[in-house]
């Protein structure tokens, strides 16, 4: 810890001590690009000290990607909507994290493993590997709890924010994971129904199983449902006499 705070009293220093000497040489504009370089520093640390999970994995994922730059470019191939990239001829999830790809455990992941290759699949992309490979291969559900169907996740209760739903794909939009000839069949604006994340749980009140479904919205009143019913039977009636 000792060791830290001096790295970040030095790095603290320096940047000072740049955005200072910038602001002395360059005037006005100086004093612009030094305060830049004070906001993107601050909220870096800021960033860092609040959020230190995300900060480490963003921290190893660039730096792989800096180091391997070169090799990256002709392996890894981010689609047009961004929604998704392609490595060796498999589609993983734009959030999938990119670490993973290059670091797995020996037979895991789709180039692999059948069962992450069937299970971890959702709509064309990789998503989450099998639930076998997640408890056995990998420490501390360190990459969620794993797949045992397409897109549903099992859980367990103790563990249940390290789920792939609740971690690196918590923050994505689940009506556009997937490839787009496989979103196309899917009618989101299901009249009645909302979309989201669904959790199943035990007698005891545990949850289980995580994935996306279409959820029935509460049902209208009796007289509202009638009256939906005579407007169509009316507009039906209509387009016959026409």
């Amino acid at each position: 810890m000792l060791a830290l705070i001096k790295m970040m009293n030095i790095i603290t220093s320096t940047v000072f001590a740049v955005s200072f000497c910038t602001m002395y040489m360059l005037g006005y504009f100086g004093i612009l690009l030094g305060s830049f370089f004070i906001t993107i520093f601050t909220a870096t640390v800021l960033f860092s000290i609040n959020y230190p999970e995300e900060y480490l994995n963003i921290v190893k994922n660039s730096k792989y990607i800096v180091e391997n730059i070169d090799t990256l470019d002709y392996q890894i191939i981010v689609s047009p909507c961004k929604q998704y990239y392609t490595y060796k001829g498999i589609h993983y999830d734009i959030a999938f994290p990119v670490f993973w790809v290059f670091h797995e455990r020996p037979d895991t992941g789709p180039h692999h493993c059948d069962n992450c290759k069937d299970y971890g699949t959702f709509r064309g992309v990789f998503l989450m590997y099998c639930c076998n490979c997640a408890r056995d291969m990998y420490d501390n559900n360190s990459v969620g709890h794993g797949a045992i169907e397409n897109g549903v996740e099992l859980i367990h209760s103790d563990y249940v924010e390290k789920s792939a739903w609740l971690t690196y794909l918590k923050y994505r939009d689940i009506k556009r994971i997937g490839l787009p000839h496989e979103l196309a069949r899917i009618d989101f604006d299901r009249p009645g129904y909302t979309y989201k994340l669904v959790t199943d749980e035990d007698i005891y009140g545990n949850i289980r199983r995580i994935y996306t479904d279409f959820v029935k919205d509460e049902e209208l009143e009796e007289g509202e449902e009638l009256e939906e019913d005579e407007d169509d039977t009316e507009s039906d009636t209509t387009e016959v006499i026409h």
